[in-house]
């Protein structure tokens, strides 16, 4: 197995296997041509460059998590499932995700709820905003249950003058709104955090009989166009055929999803819909997830156009109901944000 090798044999395992394709699909039947053009590709680092190894420095975990959660009044049993929900077991925390926990709970007079994270990789930095996030989420559901069952409105085929409504349709209890906004600067890092979100998702769905949070995906490639069904009423004969189309394929791919269900590497791939995820800005923009992860751009562009109002009014509604509702704005890979673009986004 190449991951039991050292760092540099897996680089010339990797430059050999780059080599042999080359020279399979692109095969000359002298050899002696053949070799020739080896020796060029090869010579000067023509193919590839040298390896530059990275040495990482360990991030010893040394917090006890029921320690750090009982200094801000959470119980020891809070902080097990807080665990078990964000690592899958019963893990220490690391310095800076406890401070980061304590930072975001602080109460005191000076106030000081902001965070900025700048360890480096594979320090644990997702989790420093995924811990204070999931405690906030427990904290509230203690405070607000919620009732009623999931609306698999992917499994009924629309007519038209029926009327249309979202899988949180049935949810009652607190208030659907944008607790939290995760700004990526790519896509790829969107799809990324998707995956994580899942499986804390499908972890918390072992503690809570309904999803603990809803989250979803906004951006240029989620399903929904820019009409919202739950808008419309009665819907057309259009309409209804469109809403049918999307109900398809969404039936699709969550029933292979379903074959997967339990397994974490089945959450990288496949939306968990009964846990929490929403896929369709319909979703998202009749019930407001807990948790959007989009980016600047797609944010830009939310706030300009009527399509997405829905999100910012349910939010604000949600924020005056009481002080004791924090917004969480995350921005992922701040250090890329500069000169002008980073002036735009600001």
């Amino acid at each position: 197995m190449i991951s039991e090798n050292t760092p540099l044999e897996v680089v010339d395992h990797v430059q050999d296997a780059f080599l042999r394709y080359y020279e399979t699909q692109y095969w000359i039947k002298p050899q002696h041509l053949m070799d020739e053009r080896r020796n060029l590709l090869l010579k000067n680092n023509a193919l590839f460059s040298e390896p530059v190894v990275e040495l990482i420095n360990p991030y010893p975990a040394t917090e006890d998590a029921a320690a750090v959660c009982g200094s801000i009044g959470l119980s020891e049993e809070f902080a097990n499932r807080l665990t078990d929900i964000v690592f899958g077991a019963d893990f220490k925390l690391r310095p800076h995700q406890a401070d980061a926990l304590l930072t975001t709970f602080n109460s005191g007079a000076v106030g000081k709820r902001n965070v900025i994270v700048t360890t480096g990789t594979g320090s644990g930095k997702t989790e420093s905003f995924l811990i204070p996030l999931i405690a906030r989420f427990m904290q509230e559901r203690e405070c607000t249950p919620i009732s009623g069952s999931l609306l698999q409105w992917w499994k009924t085929r629309h007519h038209s003058k029926d009327r249309w409504s979202g899988i949180r349709s049935n949810i009652r209890g607190a208030k659907p709104a944008l607790r939290s906004l995760i700004l990526y600067p790519t896509n790829a890092l969107v799809e990324d955090q998707i995956s994580r979100f899942r499986m804390a998702a499908m972890r918390a769905s072992k503690h809570y009989e309904l999803p603990l949070f809803f989250f979803g995906r906004y951006t240029g490639e989620t399903v929904g166009g820019t009409w919202s069904p739950a808008e419309l009423g009665n819907l057309n004969a259009t309409r209804a055929r469109q809403i049918n189309d999307v109900a398809s394929d969404l039936e699709e791919q969550f029933d292979i999803g379903e074959q997967f269900s339990g397994s974490e590497r089945g959450a990288e791939l496949f939306a968990v819909p009964m846990s929490g995820e929403m896929v369709t800005r319909w979703d998202m923009l009749e019930s407001a997830p807990d948790v959007l992860i989009s980016n600047t751009s797609m944010l830009n562009i939310m706030l300009l156009r009527e399509n997405e109002r829905s999100l910012f009014e349910q939010t604000k509604v949600w924020l005056e109901e009481s002080p004791e509702n924090q917004f969480t704005l995350i921005v992922d890979e701040l250090h890329a944000y500069r000169g002008t673009s980073g002036a735009e986004v600001a």
